[in-house]
């Protein structure tokens, strides 16, 4: 019997082309559960660190904002639990901690620290000599409601 070479390149290339589609089914399915898990996962973490049944509409708004503004700009350097030094110090009780100065000079502080330190703030400087002379990032382009809901974000973290 005579076999023809593109008959057995025709087989090889349907086990190739079934082999990827079980593979992309397998993808698709995995990402499916996985995704389902970390939502799960993030309800159950979110509502064991604070009770959003006493949280204004407006304050959950900005929480929830914040918390994905805290992701994009501020997780490289500093930690997600907020108690804990990372490459910045830990932001537990930030606000407490400029509580002797107006909250004015705590967004300074988070839109342009450098700037601070050059005026020779005393909260700035001594951060920044704690620090080791690491200034923190710039946001000049973050807002108030936005450096708003990173803070409310922070104050939520239990």
């Amino acid at each position: 019997m005579k076999t023809y070479p593109f008959l057995k390149v025709l087989i090889k290339l349907y086990w190739l082309l079934l082999l990827i589609v079980l593979g992309l089914f397998t993808v698709t399915i995995t990402n499916t559960f996985l995704s389902e898990e970390t939502d799960k996962t993030i309800a159950v973490t979110t509502t064991s660190k604070t009770n959003f049944s006493t949280i204004s509409p407006e304050l959950l708004g900005s929480v929830a904002a914040g918390k994905k503004l805290f992701r994009t700009n501020c997780a490289t350097c500093h930690n997600k639990n907020m108690k804990s030094d990372m490459t910045g110090p830990a932001l537990a009780g930030v606000r407490a901690r400029w509580s002797d100065y107006p909250e004015s000079d705590l967004f300074a502080w988070i839109k342009n620290a450098t700037k601070l330190i050059e005026a020779g703030h005393p909260k700035a400087v001594e951060i920044y000599t704690k620090w080791n002379k690491v200034p923190m990032t710039a946001f000049n382009n973050m807002t108030e409601a936005e450096v708003t809901a990173i803070l409310d974000y922070i104050d939520s973290v239990k």
